[in-house]
């Protein structure tokens, strides 16, 4: 995969401009029924976690793709783990 550093920009302020809140519910999806621009993202954005600047975690396991859930600052009770447990 070709880097997009624009994409890799606009992932990071995205990712820095959401509340505790919304971090705990937010999630990078690459679905193979995503438009391009929201694959794309999804997929730098998994590039950032593979190398640590972001935190959250995979989940495979989902049938349509591989899934970024970010951690709130209380991963411990972060929704996105609780939904998916």
């Amino acid at each position: 995969m070709e880097r997009n550093w624009d994409v890799i920009r606009d992932v990071l302020i995205e990712v820095e401009s959401l509340t505790d809140e919304q971090r705990q519910d937010f999630v990078y999806a690459a679905s193979a029924d995503a438009d391009s621009v929201v694959r794309t993202k999804a997929k730098h954005a998994l590039l950032l976690f593979d190398v640590g600047f972001l935190s959250g975690h995979i989940a495979d396991y989902l049938e349509d793709g591989r899934h970024l859930m970010l951690h709130g600052p209380d991963v411990g009770r972060s929704r996105a783990i609780g939904d998916f447990a």
